[in-house]
């Protein structure tokens, strides 16, 4: 009976642990499956406030653009006119005024102002009402409206567009200071032509039309 005994204990004793193995080996399972998922949930989280941004343009080598100076106009078009004439460049007269083209086929551009297409305000004339009866580029500036379309070209080749925003007669002893001067940051073209009727003893028009225009 005693053997029995020690034998029925170390039975016990065997599968007591046989059962403890077990539930250890349960224990490191599920302590693994545990990292495993906090690694996986860590591995999703977003990066912190103070962690760079995986996709900044920096970290992808991009550089900011960089705006390019317009190069010297040389074509103007209006479409809705059926202006397409070369543009020369023009300075000031004796008198202080803006100089006009030599002859009624061609624009001139203030050459002391911004290229059309850079902040500012540029300026282009033309003539109205040549001798003769002779068309002339701006004889129908008039007929320009807001949201109609002017468009440059300069000698790389580069056509830049303006829509048109409006349209002022100016007498001939009154403030343009706005035509030339801008400050709002934006590339402005203003054209400039005659308009009204012919003083015969000033040897001039009456008014100056200036059609504004926006770069869009």
């Amino acid at each position: 009976m005693p053997s029995c005994v020690v034998v029925d204990m170390n039975l016990s004793q065997r599968r007591l642990q046989r059962r403890l193995l077990v539930v250890c080996a349960s224990l490191i399972v599920c302590s693994v499956g545990l990292a495993m998922v906090l690694v996986g949930h860590r591995g999703i989280q977003p990066p912190l406030a103070n962690e760079p941004a995986i996709f900044q343009p920096q970290a992808l080598g991009h550089k900011p653009s960089v705006t390019v100076e317009p190069g010297m106009p040389t074509q103007l078009r209006i479409p809705k006119i059926k202006v397409d004439a070369a543009i020369d460049e023009m300075g000031l007269t004796s008198g202080g005024d803006l100089a006009a083209p030599k002859g009624p086929t061609t624009a001139g551009w203030y050459e002391a102002g911004p290229r059309p297409g850079s902040t500012g305000s540029s300026v282009i004339d033309g003539h109205y009402g040549w001798v003769g009866g002779k068309a002339a580029i701006f004889d129908d500036l008039h007929m320009l409206q807001r949201g109609d379309m002017v468009y440059t070209e300069d000698k790389k080749g580069v056509s830049t567009g303006f829509m048109v925003t409006g349209s002022r007669l100016y007498g001939p002893n009154e403030d343009d200071t706005a035509v030339f001067r801008s400050g709002d940051g934006k590339a402005r073209l203003n054209l400039i032509t005659c308009q009204g009727s012919w003083n015969a003893g000033q040897q001039s028009y009456q008014a100056r039309l200036v059609v504004f225009t926006v770069k869009v």
